[in-house]
């Protein structure tokens, strides 16, 4: 069976990939760095280490890469032949994939070829869904019907922590966490007999109970960390959890999102405490020990209102419910400082030359008075302190 894989990053490599190679894929992964994709060809081969005691090691073999840039008629190829393709590239990268994607899923259809599954593997929610629009986008209007009956875009939802590989000794190997959750909604499938091999796949009907779960859970709780840690002088996420300002926020921060999901999509109180147990533990693995400061880079984005700090804090407002552990998390957002980071950078910027108030309702993009007054006199309260 043949995969074709965008994104031959630290997630592609490290997590798609791995699984794909437990399913018995030849993988082709397509990008952009052209070292990477060279050193792909050439060594046919590299290692997913697990980040716990004696780095045990999962070769992946059987793979090539494309670049995209310059290859873009084989990569239309792979798309015409490929049993499964899958994603991995930021979400914002999606509409640049698109075309690609869509000259050879019309070509396949051309063929006679039997439906494919596109699957998004972002972070976000919805993300094979918003590739699929913007395919269609760059779809003829005479082949749209035909390239949606030849390809399946089954939204997924994934988890798996990827440290900070500074200091690798080679090149294509990828360290990562023990811990995985690979999650796909089946009504949009197409080939359900090949997207339904994937092991330790979890395959429902319904995904946003799982994507909400992860994001304001895993994400949330994880971006807490960062700013939180950031805030407070700690560098490694195992320290900050640690931290006797942090440990008290974060807790509360999950409380406050347990709640959330628990009104929203009724799981269980006892469920929700075992997993919170679960991505602590994952949190304070010392074996993966990431910055804080690497972990809450491009805050901008994750301070939108439809990602992990603001939506839950709106949802729970609607529902008269007050987080204040979100709030003070989000204040800590629009406080984090890292030079290298050039979101972190054009906030502080703005927050020195304008109007906070003005920041905060364009940052998250609310009108609502009352949330942007509360926001902002968190801020200015954890600047003054």
């Amino acid at each position: 069976m043949q995969a074709l894989h965008f994104g031959a990053g630290n997630i592609g490599r490290g997590f798609v990939g791995e699984i794909l190679h437990r399913a018995g894929f030849h993988i082709c992964f397509a990008d952009v760095n052209e070292e990477i994709i060279s050193a792909l060809n050439e060594q046919g081969t590299y290692e997913v280490i697990y980040a716990e005691e004696d780095d045990p090691t999962v070769p992946i073999q059987g793979i090539s890469a494309l670049n995209s840039a310059s290859e873009s008629e084989e990569i239309v190829r792979q798309i015409v032949d490929a049993d499964l393709i899958t994603t991995a590239v930021g979400p914002a990268v999606l509409e640049k994939i698109a075309p690609l994607l869509a000259k050879g899923l019309s070509k396949r259809a051309a063929a006679g070829k039997e439906p494919v599954d596109v699957i998004a593997c972002e972070n976000m929610i919805g993300g094979s869904e918003l590739l699929k629009g913007h395919v269609l986008a760059n779809v003829a209007q005479a082949e749209e019907a035909e390239v949606k009956t030849v390809a399946g875009f089954p939204n997924a939802a994934v988890d798996r922590i990827v440290p900070n590989q500074d200091g690798a000794e080679q090149l294509l190997n990828v360290k990562v966490e023990p811990f995985f959750e690979w999650v796909i909604e089946t009504p949009a499938m197409k080939n359900r007999e090949t997207s339904t091999s994937l092991p330790g796949v979890t395959y429902v009907s319904d995904l946003n109970p799982y994507v909400e779960r992860k994001l304001f859970t895993v994400n949330t709780g994880h971006a807490a960390l960062a700013y939180l840690g950031a805030y407070h002088n700690v560098d490694a996420v195992p320290d900050a959890i640690r931290h006797d300002a942090v440990t008290p926020v974060l807790q509360g921060v999950l409380q406050e999102t347990g709640e959330l999901l628990e009104r929203k999509y009724g799981f269980s109180r006892e469920d929700m405490q075992a997993y919170h147990a679960k991505i602590l533990e994952r949190f304070k693995n010392p074996y993966l020990a990431d910055d804080v400061r690497r972990v809450g880079r491009q805050p901008l984005r994750k301070l939108a209102a439809d990602d992990r700090l603001v939506n839950p804090f709106l949802q729970l407002r609607e529902k008269g419910v007050d987080a204040p552990n979100l709030l003070t998390t989000i204040a800590s957002a629009f406080l984090f400082d890292v030079e290298a980071d050039e979101e972190s950078q054009a906030l502080k910027q703005r927050l020195q030359t304008e109007s906070t108030e003005k920041v905060v309702a364009e940052v998250i993009g609310s009108e609502d008075e009352e949330v942007i007054n509360i926001i902002t006199e968190k801020i200015k309260a954890l600047a003054d302190s």
